[in-house]
């Protein structure tokens, strides 16, 4: 039974809409059915979705087709940490003093798909540019598209770069230079602020604007809330900068936003199963008119092991250069005097660092951030280790504060196995 089924409801206009493109089960998937009809049935459903069953089976035909179980485990919604409730420390990856393997890694990851519970759990590890360890658990394989929630922010600071790599947009211009509706006191915030959450904007993550708004009205209407404080005094984790300045990428290059992210990272790294729109709900891209830049991500692990692996190798791609070495430097930078904090809430109390779009765990004397991470609410967590170029993909659909302490025992093992 899962933990918390109330919390966990598809979204009503899902239910009532066609399954789209048919979509294969992977080999986990393909295992559960039993008697090879190419479907499952009720009774070979694992117990992690059979109370959403009915729901998901959008043709009644009694079971569900690889492209009603890709949908289902798309939509359905992480369960919440009760209020004032703390999750238990995970448990110890191996006994204190003992030798560490691959295998202990995989079991642990195993275990923790099935004690939580998870729908399933994905691993990537890579040292120089080059993948040392895969494996997958439950119902996802490498290919298994989630939300990814925050962990879009890497994604949308990295796309903005590219522009500004290109002269088009400057990180330290007032946003003013690029919107003549960004006055007063707000309009002096510049995209580096916005980025690193400093622009003195609010915490909203702007789920509850309307799906219909085009990105420009999206960005009118998150400005146009009140102010936290003046730009560059505190610091403020949120959707509200990240979204204004999405607008200014798609207006200075006159592409619009998803266009912007196919031609510009997705289709140079080959994430053919990445793009950024609703976290609450996935909708047909063709459609998206207003992406949520910090939180609206879907993504595989394969296809976010290829953007990690970008960040990793300094920019270079196989050889191709999305970024220079100064953009990423720019990015792997702490913007906050070690001031950045999250809070209880959501799993990250202490006080850490923030550079472009992601989190600095480990910070060098001149600022820069030696390890990165941005780890997203619903659990998927992206780890880079900058000097050691080694970078760690676990992806889930959970609540951040019931994995972040797995993830800081796998990486953790993880760095004790590479050195």
């Amino acid at each position: 039974m899962l933990r918390v089924p109330g919390s966990l409801l598809l979204a009503s206009a899902w239910l009532a809409s066609p399954v789209q493109a048919e979509k294969g089960f992977n080999p986990a998937q393909a295992a559960l059915d039993k008697d090879s009809s190419g479907a499952l049935s009720p009774s070979e459903a694992p117990a992690i979705i059979q109370p959403f069953f009915a729901a998901a089976d959008a043709d009644q035909s009694g079971a569900l087709s690889p492209a009603e179980l890709h949908e289902l485990l798309a939509q359905l919604r992480a369960p919440r940490l009760p209020d004032g409730q703390t999750p238990p420390p995970a448990p110890d990856l191996v006994p204190a003093g003992a030798a560490i393997a691959w295998s202990d890694v995989d079991a642990y990851l195993a275990r923790m798909t099935k004690d939580l519970p998870l729908e399933g759990a994905s691993l990537i590890v890579m040292k120089n540019g080059q993948i040392i360890h895969e494996q997958s658990f439950g119902l996802y394989d490498a290919h298994t598209q989630i939300p990814i929630a925050s962990a879009t922010k890497w994604l949308n600071a990295a796309l903005i770069m590219t522009l500004v790599d290109e002269g088009k947009l400057s990180l330290d211009a007032p946003i003013s230079t690029y919107l003549d509706w960004a006055d007063a006191e707000k309009g002096r915030a510049t995209l580096r602020q916005m980025l690193s959450h400093t622009g003195g904007f609010g915490q909203d993550h702007l789920a509850a604007q309307p799906r219909s708004f085009s990105l420009e009205a999206s960005a009118r209407e998150a400005f146009s809330r009140p102010p936290v404080g003046p730009p560059g005094v505190q610091f403020r984790y949120g959707g509200v900068g990240m979204q204004i300045a999405a607008y200014i990428a798609e207006k200075v290059s006159g592409q619009p936003y998803a266009e912007l992210f196919e031609q510009r990272l997705a289709a140079p790294l080959g994430m053919t199963d990445t793009y950024i729109g609703f976290a609450q709900r996935r909708e047909p891209r063709a459609s998206i008119t207003n992406p949520i830049a910090a939180a609206g991500g879907y993504s595989t692990a394969a296809d976010y092991s290829r953007f990690l692996e970008m960040l990793s190798g300094g920019g270079d791609f196989r050889g191709r250069r999305i970024l220079s070495q100064t953009a990423i430097s720019e990015m792997f930078r702490d913007y906050t005097g070690r001031s950045a904090r999250l809070g209880q809430a959501t799993g990250v109390g202490e006080a850490s660092g923030y550079g472009l779009g992601a989190w600095c765990d480990r910070i060098a004397a001149d600022k820069g951030c030696s390890v990165v991470q941005s780890g997203g609410a619903f659990g998927t967590s992206p780890t880079v280790m900058v000097e050691e170029k080694v970078a760690v993909l676990l992806m889930v659909k959970d609540r951040m504060p019931l994995v972040r302490d797995h993830w800081r025992r796998i990486t953790d093992a993880v760095l004790t196995l590479l050195r």
